[in-house]
């Protein structure tokens, strides 16, 4: 069973070094956003201040971050633990579909976390590192990995492994690292369930490679938009949060508020995830033609295309 590695309990394992969890809070940082979005009930809302974390991986300022957190955004501020001002960050490239982006801090001399490099185990102890609820404090929660293999599809990213862990995480806590006792990152804060005590991490076998793409400055079955599958009786889709200027889907015309109903001609949202989205994105590619059915509830029309090809009509 995948979801079975065995691993170390938790008694069997020694004490962190402190030193190792220090170097954790020094490369973990707060990002603060505004964007302009359209909510499905509350129509466009402007200069809505969106927070999430993320951590430093090199001394001359890349930052791991969620894709949730950047795509579509105006300004883009982070929070460098010793810095008194925030700095403006550059986005260097995202995932969708990952939900992960990598961006830019300005200077260099930043303190950074390594990544681990083996994969975890069950009984794994492991810390959960970042800023949750909007806070500008800084926390740090334990845990254990409870299955290092667990599906990852959710209604805003579609993630082939994810580690299921035990330490509670909050809202703004995405992005942030998950770290062992040597303060090596193991997978990156994803999605949690409050309710039953589930917290999920991008594990590193589908993260790293993602991530080395965006350090080329190249996205990742990424076509612009901040979106989020739904169903709603017989209707499904993709709710379009915001849209990246610039990107396929700003030059093929797709605006906030509107619904990607197809790809390729093909049903999107049909479970309430984004896995038929990125299954076509990840088959045709993020550069290739895609074609892109739309509804647009502004003109209450629906509208045919075709991303990196002619505009909607």
């Amino acid at each position: 069973d995948a979801g079975q590695r065995n691993g170390p309990s938790r008694a069997a394992v020694s004490a962190p070094d402190p030193a190792s969890l220090d170097r954790v809070a020094a490369a973990t940082v707060r990002i603060v956003s505004q964007i302009t979005l359209a909510d499905p009930e509350f129509g466009t809302l402007q200069n809505v201040v969106g927070q999430g974390s993320g951590f430093l991986i090199s001394a001359d300022g890349l930052v791991v971050i969620a894709n949730h957190v950047v795509t579509g955004v105006g300004t883009l501020n982070v929070n460098v633990p010793g810095r008194r001002e925030p700095v403006n960050a550059r986005v260097i490239a995202a995932s969708e579909c990952a939900d992960l982006a990598i961006i830019q801090l300005p200077s260099d001399g930043y303190p950074f976390l390594d990544f681990h490099d083996q994969p975890v185990s069950v009984g794994t102890p492991i810390y959960a590192a970042g800023y949750p609820l909007g806070q500008p404090e800084y926390a740090l929660v334990s845990g254990i990995v409870a299955k290092w293999d667990a599906p990852g599809e959710t209604s805003w990213a579609s993630v082939e492994q994810v580690i299921h862990y035990d330490a509670a995480v909050n809202p703004g806590n995405s992005g942030g690292p998950l770290v062992n006792e040597d303060g090596q990152v193991v997978g990156i804060v994803y999605a949690g369930n409050l309710p039953f005590n589930q917290f999920f991490a991008i594990g590193l076998e589908v993260a790293l490679p993602v991530l080395d793409t965006l350090k080329t400055g190249q996205n990742h079955d990424w076509i612009g938009v901040n979106g989020e599958a739904f169903v709603a009786g017989n209707v499904s889709g993709i709710w379009v949060w915001s849209v990246e200027s610039g990107s396929p889907a700003d030059l093929v015309g797709l605006a906030p508020g509107d619904v990607i109903i197809e790809l390729e001609r093909l049903a999107l949202g049909r479970d309430g995830t984004m896995h038929d989205y990125c299954d076509v994105l990840q088959t045709r590619g993020s550069e290739r033609v895609v074609g892109i059915t739309v509804f647009s509830p502004r003109t209450g029309q629906i509208l045919e295309g075709q991303l990196n090809g002619r505009p909607l009509q």
